[in-house]
Formats: C-alpha cells, sequence, structure tokens
C-alpha cells in the first residue's frame, strides 16, 4: 500500500526553489506547445497533409522517447539532477533557434526533434530533486511544478496564435513563424543562471547527499525490482493512454477549429490557451486533494470528466458552449498529471525515482508517436470528427486501468 504524505506549508525560501524551477518547466512547455500551434503555418510552407503532419508530430515523440530512456538511467547514476535541468533549458533555446533559421523541412523537423527532446530531459532532473527534497509535500510541489507548466501551456498557444495571425490590439505585427521561434529561443537562456545558483550553487547540502547516486550494478538490481511493481507498471500504461489522448487533442484541435469551423488560427491558439488555463486552476488543488484524499481516488474523478468533455466537444456548434467546454477538459485532463507523477513518486524509491520518471515519460513519448499518426490518417479516412471519438476511448481504457490498481491510503 501507498501512503500519500501532507506535511506543513514550505518556507519561503524553499517556495522560491520550486516556483524558480516550476517556472522553468514552464518556459520549455511554452516552448515545446508553441510548435504545436506553428504546425499549420509549417505545413502550409512545406505542403504537407494530414498523415505528413501525423508523421512529423510521431518522429518529434520518438525523440522524447530516446532522450527519456538515456536521462532517466543516468540521473539515478550519478544524481546530477541540477546539470539535468541546465542542459535541458541551455538546448531547447538552441533547438528554437535552428527551426528559425531551418533551410528545409527536414532541418525545421530535426530542430523540432531536439525542442521535444530537451522538453522531456528537463523530467529526470527536476521532478525527483523536487519530489526527494520535499518528501512531506509531494503533492504540493508536484501541482506547482504541473502548473506553472500549465501557464506555458496557455501562454504559448495564445501568444504565439496572435503573433502569427499578424495584429494585435489593432496593430498589425507580420511575424511570421520563424520570427516567433527566434523569440522563443531567449527565455530559456534568461533564466538559466538562477537555476544554476540558486539550485545547483546554493541548493541543500542534505538533499544533494540524498541523491548521491550509486553504481550501474546496484541500479540495474535495483531498478528491475521497481519495474516488476504491479502499480508501477499500471501507473506508467495510465499516465501513457493519457499523455497520447491529450497530445491527440492538443495536436488536432487546431485543424478542428481551422478547417471545420471556419476560424482564423489565434481561435485555435485560444482555445488551447482556455485548456491549459483550466489545467492551472486545477493543478494545485488536485495535487493537494490527491495528497489528503488518495491518488487513486482523484484520478478516476479526473477522468470520467475527461470522457465526458471530449465526447461533448463533437456535438457543440455555439462558441460560448465550445469555451466552456474546453475549459472543463483542461481542467479535468491537465489536473490529472501532478497526481500520475505524485503517485509514481510514492511507489518509487528516492534513489530510483529519475527512472520511475523515465518509464513514465518513455511510455507516454512511446504512446504519443503512435497517437497522431493514428490520428491522422483516420482524420484524412473518416474526418477530424472520428480523431475526438479515438481520443474518449483512449481516456476510457485508462480509467479501468485506474480501478484495477490499488487503492492507495491518505493521510487524512
Amino acid at each position: 500500500m501507498v501512503t500519500a504524505q501532507t506535511g506543513a506549508m514550505l518556507p519561503k525560501r524553499d517556495q522560491g526553489i520550486v516556483f524558480l524551477i516550476s517556472g522553468a518547466h514552464g518556459i520549455t512547455h511554452w516552448i515545446y506547445i508553441s510548435v504545436i500551434i506553428l504546425l499549420p503555418e509549417i505545413r502550409t510552407e512545406f505542403g504537407l497533409d494530414y498523415t505528413m503532419v501525423g508523421t512529423f508530430i510521431s518522429v518529434f515523440y520518438v525523440g522524447t522517447a530516446l532522450i527519456n530512456i538515456i536521462a532517466g538511467p543516468i540521473g539515478d547514476m550519478t544524481g546530477r539532477r541540477v546539470l539535468f535541468q541546465a542542459l535541458a533549458l541551455l538546448f531547447i533555446s538552441i533547438g528554437a533557434f535552428l527551426l528559425s533559421i531551418s533551410v528545409n523541412y527536414w532541418m525545421a523537423w530535426g530542430a523540432a526533434i531536439l525542442i521535444a527532446m530537451s522538453t522531456h530531459l528537463w523530467h529526470p532532473g527536476a521532478i525527483p530533486y523536487l519530489t526527494t527534497r520535499y518528501e512531506a509535500n509531494r503533492g504540493y510541489v508536484m501541482s506547482i511544478h504541473s502548473l506553472l507548466a500549465n501557464i506555458g501551456d496557455s501562454v504559448g498557444p495564445f501568444l504565439t496564435g496572435i503573433l502569427v495571425s499578424g495584429a494585435f490590439l489593432g496593430y498589425s505585427l507580420g511575424w511570421t513563424w520563424r520570427d516567433v521561434t527566434l523569440m522563443l529561443s531567449v527565455p530559456g537562456l534568461l533564466i538559466l543562471p538562477f537555476i544554476v545558483y540558486f539550485v545547483g550553487m546554493r541548493g541543500a547540502p542534505e538533499a544533494r547527499k540524498r541523491d548521491a547516486g550509486m553504481d550501474l550494478r546496484s541500479y540495474i538490481t535495483g531498478v528491475l525490482t521497481q519495474f516488476k511493481n504491479r502499480t508501477v507498471l499500471g501507473i506508467a500504461l495510465i499516465t501513457g493512454l493519457r499523455s497520447a489522448a491529450q497530445g491527440g487533442i492538443r495536436n488536432f484541435l487546431p485543424f478542428y477549429v481551422v478547417d471545420l469551423l471556419g476560424m482564423d488560427l489565434a481561435y485555435g491558439g485560444f482555445l488551447l490557451m482556455v485548456m491549459s488555463l483550466g489545467g492551472t486552476v486545477a493543478a494545485v488543488p488536485a495535487g493537494m486533494a490527491s495528497d489528503r484524499y488518495g491518488r487513486r481516488r482523484i484520478a478516476m474523478l479526473a477522468l470520467t470528466f475527461t470522457i465526458a468533455s471530449v465526447v461533448l466537444l463533437t456535438f457543440i456548434t455555439s462558441e460560448s458552449v465550445l469555451v466552456f467546454t474546453v475549459a472543463v477538459l483542461g481542467l479535468s485532463m491537465f489536473g490529472l498529471r501532478p497526481v500520475m507523477m505524485s503517485w509514481m513518486m510514492d511507489v518509487m524509491p528516492p534513489q530510483f525515482r529519475g527512472s520511475g520518471t523515465n518509464l513514465m515519460f518513455t511510455v507516454q513519448s512511446g504512446f504519443s508517436a503512435v497517437t497522431p499518426l493514428a490520428a491522422g490518417i483516420i482524420a484524412d479516412a473518416y474526418g477530424l470528427a472520428a480523431v475526438f471519438y479515438l481520443i474518449a476511448g483512449v481516456f476510457l481504457i485508462a480509467n479501468c486501468l485506474v480501478y484495477l490498481l490499488p487503492d492507495d491510503k491518505a493521510a487524512v
């Protein structure tokens, strides 16, 4: 059995560290999601159909799977959590710059993959660092980490959609997708020195001591034991299904808005912002509720609302109802993220949390690599609405798996 823990609120200095790391996490998501919202523009420049767009996204996710396979074990064996965070910020900035100057489709694809890999390099550094350093407040710190990611997911598509659409508050901007990606190469470099100094150089010595790493033989023996755990594998599978379905919505909602509803890209970006803002509102309450009432109960509740919202999307014609439904969808779908991360950290010993994180995101990347291609083929054959029924089915399977996992006891 797993026991979720609650603790006293963190002091100001620790709150600052949590928000600094989480803010950097938000920057990686901002850059990552901006690549997704720019895909209709990239598609136009390179003349892609839906199947090719799906292939582009699938390889995008293959890059994340490769970095997950490598980064988790190295992070656990070396304990260099802060170094991973710094490298992620550096490489994602380089990827955004290369995308802005790409001279052909293949260079743009490669730069996008570097951005995806850098986003996922962040997780095995930051998540084990936070959950090990703030053991008694695990649900809370993961909710802040997810909260800032959701803000990045919100600001990114909305701002990008406005910039590329060419007008803001009556002023013509005339930015291209290349101009936007050049701008995105800057924020990560600005926050990088703060991560190095406040988290790395002035980080808590006791946290570094607890995460000093291990030799290869000890690591392999220990991690194989953990990966035989039914709950560990179940959580990884559920997060993989959730991520694949979430990615399907995020990738194809802009096309649904532009191609079927006849609206411009800025409105697609606005809906993605609304969806992420729903998650922003839900992240902290969901994380804290899972600390108190248990991860399993909150996960099942969130997935139930998610399934209902996805199905309703295909029947809506009113803009106001569409916005409300997308907000509810974000509330439930993104609110699930800190719950599942905290649940995995509950069941993994501290020295293997990087690999637990790695397992979650590797499964997520693997599932996410298949879903866009399958969704693209379905969209070409049966229309975009059919994609959302596929997504609802994936969420339903995830909810069934949550029900089959052992219940976790929460401190009340």
